[in-house]
């Protein structure tokens, strides 16, 4: 089943990092990324995420991001200026960014403004149904994993092809990771009033077109 955001390496998911690594086994495409709760914010982690964009062309930006949690650690102006050198790597090398956002949707949209040129997708959104519309109305794609809030479900309702499904997982039993995003496609497949495979295909169709790859149907 199609997952538009994965830590757990899958042939049918978009795997992607958060602390500057390369993830490792199957996966439809990669990330590489950097937030603030793990490796440093610094000139030596863009580097390292320059390197590997530089050495395989089919890698994405991502995730990154700002976070509110973090704040007291890693100042905003420092997760905003990683994130502006994030994306200013994705417009030179043409590649798609991953965007992690908890409690700054305000800041990142700033941000999104700035690289009209790149194509973006939320994972994890967690914001107002007006900050989806307003990510929407940027040309952003939006990535709801399992347990998003309730108050978003009257906007997944409204927005069919304007987001997709993801797993967010981080484990490792493959059982429970397959269980975790069959339900989740349950829960917005009976929003929809659709089945969970014309579910997949819409899902599937939107990141196609956000990370570039073409799968067989």
């Amino acid at each position: 089943m199609f997952d538009a955001h994965s830590h757990f390496a899958s042939p049918d998911a978009l795997v992607c990092s958060a602390d500057a690594l390369l993830p490792s086994g199957p996966a439809l495409r990669r990330g590489i990324g950097a937030l603030a709760g793990g490796i440093g914010l610094d000139d030596a982690t863009a580097v390292l995420i320059e390197k590997a964009l530089k050495a395989d062309p089919s890698l994405m930006v991502g995730e990154v991001g700002l976070d509110r949690r973090f704040t007291d650690r890693v100042p905003a102006a420092v997760q905003r200026d990683f994130l502006r050198r994030s994306c200013s790597l994705a417009r030179f090398y043409g590649r798609p960014v991953i965007l992690h956002c908890v409690r700054m949707y305000g800041e990142l949209l700033s941000v999104i403004r700035e690289f009209p040129d790149v194509r973006f997708m939320v994972h994890g959104f967690s914001g107002s149904e007006e900050t989806g519309r307003e990510l929407v109305r940027n040309g952003v794609l939006v990535s709801l994993r399992p347990g998003f809030p309730a108050r978003l479900e009257g906007w997944v309702r409204s927005c069919p092809g304007k987001w997709v499904a993801e797993s967010d997982f981080t484990g490792t039993d493959a059982a429970l990771y397959n269980e975790v995003l069959v339900e989740h496609y349950r829960r917005l497949a009976g929003l929809l009033g659709t089945d969970t495979d014309r579910l997949e295909e819409i899902c599937r169709g939107a990141s196609e077109v956000f990370a570039d790859f073409q799968t067989a149907r």
